[in-house]
């Protein structure tokens, strides 16, 4: 575990569907409304008043290992008891009672000093009639991940009146480990107008390790009396295109219901709930069904109306939309429009070449070819394509899933290549580190900064015993230290910016500003404001620290040739015991600088022909034998216009 001075953190507030919660005091005013139907949604912008939402402090040192342990003690307690309001609080971090966290709007549980926390709530049904249903809904989220949790989550309870021994658990609200929309429909017997029910959820202490920070938000709870089935919304009948998806829905009253979704008039395995979705639909095997639902329960049964499904088939080809080869010059990864037939191609249908060479002359077929997450097509190389070369990939034949499949035109894409410029792990992973600790206003950041008496080593850089993302390889930073540590790299980059987009992936503990030439690229987990020695983060970051998701870097400091990365690492607290940086960064260059290109584009009925350099330019309608090619009349310069009409016809730049 981290040690530090001070523990304030802030999180973001988690974004889920509406949900719900339910509880009740018969001896204080103005607890919970519950009325026939849904609520509004409780959102805590406020701490709620006791009457509502009550904690308590236990008094003892029991230790509650399993849930059944903890399901005993629940049966201990009794609401007249649990009366305390919520404390306040912008933080997370441990306590004796559930508290309201007034920045993210949620009440939240994460015990210490006692063996378990206990959040309630009091419900009073305000209908003319008795409620037989409850529908509890709620959004619960992990603020704080717990080390260990022999008992996950919370564990949720009801009960009519509060007293002990008569606690029934909820285990749709119970045991859950991660974020989740949680809703659970409560059998409540029959729970009389003017009174009050109560809702319990407690948290127990770990044994070992940090306790997990959870919280409930955004509740919504429902009542109902159990009645007759009435469908009164059919679902409808809808068009949709081959491959597409098909949604139907059907709303009904009554409590409780049960679903039974038909196609053609037979049940449908596993589809019981109040909406039916075909995810990618069929032609013509599903052109023309009808889809319908019975709803029903024990007194009454109803069938929806019928919802006809008309599939258009699919009459457009595939398009290629872009071709992006790896770092390793073998592997290139072509994406379609639409999906592609795993029968649909072979390695044949795609070959590389130099651009502006012919591909009849140069070309090389791929070894490989794999489908790949449906528009996918992964081609495989051997040897490896030559490096900082553009490169352009010719592709034919290729196959869509549709009924009568529809095969993509003769195509011609411009091979976008990813560079690894700085790796995790091999040779490109050499950092320059400096030992002194304030170079705030020295230039440091700079392209032309003298660091050629900084230390150098490998990646990551810092230190920390846990198994982060990347391992620890060079240490440079003291124990319990949270001075900035400065780190630089040079990088080569051959091509212009505006054909280049840098991406880097990247664990900073506890926070980074990078610098890309010179200029701020980009502040993670730090603060905005002039930065100094005394800069601390606002969070820190957990053990173990991952590889974060990849982040682009702008490209308005990207130079043709020499650049330099550099990365100032801040610390959470005065006493941090732990630090670390590596980075990944890649490119992906659409085309290297300083070469020849030859480009055709088109203008209504004719085309336009440019090039870059100097060179004759010749033309052919035959390119089986290079003896077929002849100079273009007039010995055009660019740009040369031309009409498309007779034979198709191939242009090339003959250079001097």
């Amino acid at each position: 575990m981290k040690s530090y001075a001070t523990v304030p953190v802030a999180f973001a507030k988690h974004a889920f569907a509406a949900a719900a919660l339910l509880f009740g005091a018969a001896s204080l005013p103005a607890q919970i409304a519950v009325n026939i139907g849904p609520s509004p949604v409780i959102n805590f912008s406020n701490t709620p008043p006791a009457t509502e939402w009550a904690t308590h402090d236990i008094d003892r040192f029991d230790d509650y290992g399993t849930p059944a342990q903890l399901d005993a003690f629940a049966q201990t307690l009794n609401a007249t008891s649990i009366v305390t309001t919520l404390p306040t609080t912008t933080a997370t971090g441990t306590s004796r009672l559930a508290r309201h966290n007034s920045t993210l709007g949620v009440l939240v549980t994460q015990p210490g000093g006692v063996p378990v926390i206990i959040l309630m709530a009091r419900l009073r049904n305000t209908s003319a009639s008795s409620l037989e249903l409850l529908q509890v809904s709620y959004n619960f989220s992990v603020l704080v991940p717990p080390i260990t949790d022999s008992i996950p989550g919370q564990r949720a309870y009801w009960s009519l009146t509060g007293l002990t021994n008569t606690w029934t658990s909820i285990p749709e609200l119970s045991g859950v480990a991660s974020n989740a929309t949680l809703s659970a429909l409560l059998g409540v017997g029959t729970w009389a107008p003017g009174t009050d029910l109560y809702l319990l959820w407690l948290d127990d202490n770990n044994a070992t390790g940090q306790d997990g920070a959870f919280a409930i938000d955004n509740v919504v709870f429902t009542g109902a009396a159990t009645g007759d089935i009435t469908v009164t919304d059919d679902p409808d009948s809808i068009t949709v295109p081959e491959r597409g998806s098909a949604a139907f829905t059907v709303a009904a009253t009554g409590l409780p219901r049960a679903y039974y979704w038909l196609r053609d008039g037979v049940p449908i395995p596993g589809a019981h709930s109040a909406s039916y979705t075909v995810p990618s639909v069929v032609y013509p095997g599903d052109n023309g069904a009808v889809f319908s639902v019975i709803v029903s329960n024990s007194l009454g049964i109803q069938t929806s109306g019928g919802a006809t499904l008309t599939v258009n088939p699919d009459t457009n080809a595939p398009v290629a939309l872009r071709a992006i080869g790896d770092f390793t010059r073998t592997t290139v990864t072509v994406s379609f429009s639409e999906p592609i037939s795993p029968a649909g191609f072979d390695p044949s249908s795609f070959q590389i070449f130099p651009t502006g060479t012919n591909p009849e002359l140069t070309g090389v077929a791929a070894m490989t070819a794999v489908l790949t997450n449906a528009t996918n097509i992964v081609i495989g190389f051997d040897p490896p394509y030559t490096d900082a070369v553009n490169h352009s990939l010719r592709l034919s034949d290729v196959y869509d899933t549709a009924a009568t499949p529809l095969g993509v035109e003769l195509t011609i894409l411009p091979l976008h290549h990813i560079l690894q410029l700085i790796d995790f792990d091999g040779p490109n992973n050499i950092w320059s580190f400096s030992t002194e600790t304030n170079l705030f206003g020295t230039g440091w950041e700079a392209v032309n900064y003298d660091d050629a008496l900084w230390p150098t080593g490998l990646a990551g850089l810092g230190r920390d015993t846990s198994a982060n993302g990347v391992p620890i390889r060079t240490a440079v930073y003291p124990f319990n230290d949270s001075a900035p540590q400065f780190f630089r790299r040079h990088f080569y980059l051959n091509a212009d910016p505006a054909n280049t987009v840098l991406s880097m992936r990247h664990v900073f503990e506890d926070g980074a500003v990078v610098y890309l030439n010179g200029q701020e690229a980009g502040r993670f987990n730090v603060g905005a404001g002039a930065l100094s020695v005394t800069t601390r983060t606002p969070s820190f970051v957990t053990d173990p620290t991952p590889i974060s998701a990849p982040v682009p870097l702008p490209t308005t400091n990207q130079a043709v040739g020499d650049n330099v990365i550099a990365i100032v690492v801040f610390q959470f607290g005065d006493t941090s015991s732990d630090c670390e940086m590596a980075l990944e960064l890649t490119a992906t260059i659409t085309e290297y600088a300083n070469t020849r290109r030859l480009k055709i584009t088109t203008s209504g009925a004719d085309v336009v022909i440019t090039w870059n350099s100097a060179g004759t330019l010749e033309h052919s309608t035959d390119i089986s034998n290079s003896a077929n090619w002849t100079p273009v009349p007039g010995s055009p310069t660019s740009p040369f216009t031309t009409n498309t009409s007779g034979s198709g016809t191939f242009y090339r730049l003959v250079l001097p």
